[in-house]
C-alpha cells in the first residue's frame, strides 16, 4: 500500500481535530469528513435516511452518529483513529444484510465498505476490495 502526502496530512489533521472535538464536548464529524477522500453522511443530511437503513427492517430504529463510505484503506485508518480518539464505537458494514443487526448501532460510526468493491489484476494476482 502506498500513501500519498495528501492522505497522510489529511489523516493527521483529522486525528488532531477529533481530539479537540472530543475535549470540546463531542466528536467533530466535520473534521472527519474533511480528512477522508470518501463520503461521510450525518443525521440531517439528505442521504442519511438511506445511509442508515439496512436490508433487515427490524433495525430501522437504529440511528448511527455517522455513516462513512471510505474510498480506500487510508480512509478506513483515518476513521478508526478518529473513533479511537473521540471514544466513538465503530461498526463495520459490508452489505448491511446482517440478520442479527451487527452492521449498525445507535450512536456509532458505521464504516460502509460498499464503495471499496473494486477488483484489480496485479501481476499474477488479484486484489479484491472489502466491499
Amino acid at each position: 500500500m502506498s500513501l500519498h502526502r495528501r492522505q497522510v496530512l489529511g489523516g493527521a489533521a483529522a486525528a488532531v481535530l477529533a481530539t479537540v472535538g472530543a475535549a470540546a464536548g463531542g466528536p467533530d464529524y466535520g473534521a472527519l469528513a474533511r480528512g477522508i477522500d470518501g463520503r461521510l453522511v450525518l443525521p440531517g443530511d439528505r442521504d442519511y435516511p438511506e445511509a442508515r437503513r439496512l436490508f433487515q427492517p427490524r433495525y430501522d430504529a437504529a440511528a448511527p452518529a455517522a455513516v462513512a463510505y471510505p474510498a480506500h484503506a487510508q480512509d478506513v485508518a483515518v476513521c478508526l483513529d478518529f473513533a479511537r480518539r473521540a471514544a466513538v464505537p465503530v461498526v463495520p458494514r459490508g452489505g448491511g444484510h446482517s440478520y442479527a443487526g451487527w452492521s449498525t448501532r445507535t450512536g456509532a460510526l458505521v464504516l460502509d465498505a460498499g464503495s471499496m468493491a473494486a477488483v484489480a489484476v496485479e501481476g499474477d494476482g488479484v486484489r479484491i476490495g472489502a466491499g
